[in-house]
C-alpha cells in the first residue's frame, strides 16, 4: 500500500477513536507495521473496529501475522515451483545426496531447512 492509501484508511480510523489513534506516534508505529501489506487488508481490519466499536483489537499483532503468513505462502509457492524444476531436472542420485547432506526425508523439507540457516 503506498502512504497516501495508508493516510487516507488512517484517517478514518483517527476520526472514529481520536482518543487512541490521534497521536503521531502512534500513527507511525502503526506505519511502520502495515505499510508492506496491502491496503485491502488494512480497509478490512479498521472496518472490523469500527464496525465492533472495539479500538483494543491489536492491529501491530494482526499485522505480524499477516506479514508471517504471506511470507510463509511466498516461500512455500517459491519452494514448489523450484520443487517442480529441480525434479524435471535433476537425477535421482543427485537428489539422494541432497536429502543424505541436510539430513531431510524430502526436498521441500531440504529447502526449508537450507532456507533457516541462513
Amino acid at each position: 500500500m503506498t502512504f497516501e492509501e495508508f493516510e487516507n484508511e488512517y484517517k478514518r480510523l483517527a476520526q472514529e477513536f481520536p482518543k487512541e489513534f490521534g497521536s503521531s506516534q502512534r500513527k507511525a508505529l502503526i506505519a511502520e507495521r502495515v505499510l508492506m501489506l496491502p491496503r485491502h487488508w488494512f480497509k478490512k481490519f479498521i472496518d472490523r473496529m469500527i464496525i465492533t466499536a472495539n479500538p483494543r483489537l491489536d492491529i501491530e499483532e494482526a499485522a505480524r501475522g499477516e506479514r508471517l503468513s504471506r511470507a510463509e505462502h511466498e516461500l512455500k509457492s517459491q519452494t514448489d515451483t523450484a520443487l517442480k524444476v529441480v525434479k524435471e531436472k535433476m537425477s535421482d542420485e543427485a537428489l539422494k545426496g541432497i536429502l543424505k547432506n541436510t539430513n531431510a526425508s524430502n526436498l521441500w523439507e531440504a529447502v526449508k531447512k537450507a532456507k533457516e540457516s541462513k
